[in-house]
């Protein structure tokens, strides 16, 4: 069985690994051995995925990121691996982050997957929705009002949604309430992220570093200051791509408020298409290695706001 789990919401990747993973374990598979793709090779691949007809017991091989970070050539190769794999081996490949669409073994792999499910970045209607369901099954109550508003303060990335709900869901009994939410989101984290990517836009590393600073001092996690500024550079990127637009017709197709596409205009101007775009590169890779574990996300930030803004 081959079950194929991708796309740039990590957190939702990863839920899904784990879900997959237990109801793996429920119908009788045993023997987990998972593979990342920086600390793998083909040879791991292969015996990994002979191990399980030893004893007629179904073993569960998990490939973590193999065709995102790997070579064509080893993905192509882990691409057949798999197409000839035992019946009795439950292979799960998880992309935790977008999948050059070029890679056509990749495409036909989770076309043709027992199971597939692709998770895109949440815009923030989807993203307050969810949070509304995720509320409800936690068994607790959650006003769409009340979510959009966290989604306003915190942004789309599900790791730092599913935090600061799952610290809202303990504080309060039964419901999420009004005066929970701005307690525990607070209400100045937005405009203090727009002062941390003014100051990179002008090159002034004492305001982009006091930004960062203050977030860090007032309690931020580091990795949830990750997740908020690269949404900032997605919806730059997405306000330049749709230069000449009403600010109304950018809104709806980023799934943000006008204001904040009025606002990103003034910021995305300071910017040139190729710089922006390096940036956000950057920062999207520096996000998926601190959620790994691959890299310390304070550190990483410091560095950041000072090759950016340090001449």
């Amino acid at each position: 069985m081959i079950l194929v789990i991708h796309g740039p919401e990590t957190y939702l990747v990863h839920r899904k690994l784990r879900q997959a993973l237990d109801k793996a374990r429920a119908g009788g598979a045993v023997g987990v051995t998972e593979l990342d793709a920086d600390e793998s090779d083909l040879k791991a691949a292969k015996a990994a995925l002979r191990g399980g007809s030893l004893f007629d017991d179904k073993t569960i091989v998990v490939f973590r990121n193999w065709f995102t970070e790997k070579p064509a050539d080893d993905a192509n190769k882990l691409a057949e691996l798999l197409g000839n794999a035992p019946a009795d081996t439950v292979a799960i490949v998880a992309e935790l982050g977008a999948v050059d669409k070029r890679r056509k073994a990749f495409a036909k792999l989770a076309q043709e997957a027992d199971k597939s499910w692709h998770y895109p970045l949440m815009d923030e209607p989807a993203a307050a929705a969810w949070l509304v369901q995720r509320a409800e099954a936690a068994g607790s109550k959650l006003s769409p009002g009340l979510a959009r508003n966290i989604v306003t303060a915190l942004g789309t990335d599900g790791w730092t949604l599913a935090t600061e709900l799952d610290k809202l869901v303990a504080a309060g009994d039964g419901e999420v309430t009004e005066s929970l939410v701005a307690g525990l989101t607070g209400s100045n984290r937005v405009s203090t992220i727009w002062e941390l990517v003014d100051g990179v836009a002008a090159k002034d590393f004492r305001k982009a570093q006091g930004a960062l600073r203050s977030l860090l001092k007032s309690g931020e996690p580091a990795q949830r200051i990750f997740a908020m500024v690269v949404r900032q550079y997605r919806i730059l990127l997405g306000v330049q791509a749709a230069e000449g637009q009403p600010d109304a017709a950018v809104a709806k197709q980023l799934g943000v408020h006008p204001y904040s596409v009025k606002q990103a205009r003034r910021q995305a101007s300071r910017f040139s298409p190729e710089e922006l775009r390096a940036i956000y590169d950057e920062l999207a890779e520096l996000d998926v290695a601190g959620k790994s574990g691959k890299r310390d996300p304070e550190q990483a930030l410091e560095l950041f706001v000072a090759e950016r803004t340090v001449a």
